[in-house]
């Protein structure tokens, strides 16, 4: 069973076309949410770090990312 804050960004399942994009942008979240130790279960990247946080511009970039597949 896939999170609820997965399949809220990305959906149950993979579309026919943008595949590779949509697994792309997935990995970048998942390696994101890992690294910054991410473990809200409703927001895909937790709640916005400190804008002099180190990976405020991460955080910005996969927001932006986000935006623009829905």
């Amino acid at each position: 069973m896939l999170p609820m804050w997965f399949v809220t960004s990305f959906g149950p399942v993979s579309p026919a076309r943008g595949t590779e994009q949509r697994m792309n942008l997935a990995v970048a979240v998942l390696l994101y949410r890992v690294v910054h130790s991410v473990t809200d279960q409703v927001l895909v990247l937790g709640p916005a770090p400190a804008p002099t946080a180190r990976h405020f511009q991460r955080h910005q970039d996969l927001t932006e990312k986000l935006r623009r597949r829905n």
